[in-house]
């Protein structure tokens, strides 16, 4: 792995670096700064206002701090000035390492300070996007954040622009189209499958249809096998045994997975 050496700053880096104040806010010759790397007291780091993630996996997080007391902070955050705050930055990526360093005892953090903010909010979606535990409802607000911002003009510029299928983007953004608190609900136990959510949109209930889902732990908190299907001379042979033994909501979520494979052939 290759050694970061950390210069010493300019002493008008190091006051834009550690505001006080009286600092004002940088200016764009700030964009020469990009690329250099500067300590930050985590007191004056703060999240990303619009930040798709939202959790933070403790059990990762003491990990990432036992390797940050052993290794240190092998890759700098990315901050922005916040527009609120004269004397905070915003984190546009690296909020977790910042969350760990803090666990670690660390007092300031190794930082690259960019000097466009409508950009940042660009960057830490593409950095998102491609992280896999990035939940779905997380994503499409990523997405529509976007589309507020004014950086892209429509959902298939943003699709474009990130490298996304356009169907995949739009069935992901039809996610905010279910309550709030059903949005929620998704994200606290965990459910990301395609298949639950589609059952969710096509629901006249949406937050009785969770519940239900809930209430039946289907795929939540535990897994077996109810269906085998196998082929015997090109001939589909069904084991209808442990169908029988389901409950009527187990029955109706196959039903709906069944009808969606079914479409899709």
């Amino acid at each position: 792995m290759v050694r970061i050496n950390f210069k010493s700053p300019s002493e008008d880096m190091m006051r834009l670096a550690m505001p006080s104040d009286k600092a004002g806010r940088f200016s764009v010759g700030m964009e020469k700064s990009v690329g250099e790397y500067f300590f930050i007291s985590l007191d004056k780091l703060i999240p990303f206002k619009k930040q798709a993630r939202r959790y933070f996996d403790k059990k990762e997080l003491d990990e990432l701090a036992l390797s940050i007391i052993e290794c240190g902070v092998r890759q700098p955050l990315t901050v922005v000035k916040s527009p609120d705050d004269d004397d905070k930055y915003e984190i546009v990526s690296g909020e977790r390492r910042a969350k760990a360093a803090k666990l670690a005892g660390l007092n300031s953090v190794p930082c690259i300070i960019l000097s466009d903010y409508a950009k940042a909010e660009t960057i830490a979606v593409i950095e998102n996007i491609h992280r896999s535990d990035l939940h779905p409802v997380e994503l499409a607000k990523a997405y529509s954040s976007l589309l507020d911002n004014g950086n892209f003009s429509s959902g298939e510029e943003v699709a474009n622009s990130l490298g996304i299928n356009k169907s995949s983007f739009y069935e992901t953004m039809q996610i905010l189209e279910l309550p709030e608190t059903v949005q929620q609900a998704l994200i606290d136990n965990g459910i990301k499958s395609r298949e639950k959510m589609r059952r969710l949109l096509k629901s006249s209930d949406p937050e009785d249809t969770l519940a239900k889902m809930l209430h039946s732990g289907i795929g939540v908190s535990r897994c077996r096998s109810v269906l085998k299907v196998g082929i015997k001379g090109g001939i589909p042979l069904l084991q209808q045994k442990n169908v029988d033994n389901l409950d009527d909501n187990e029955k109706d979520a196959l039903k709906n997975l069944l009808l969606d494979i079914a479409s899709s052939l």
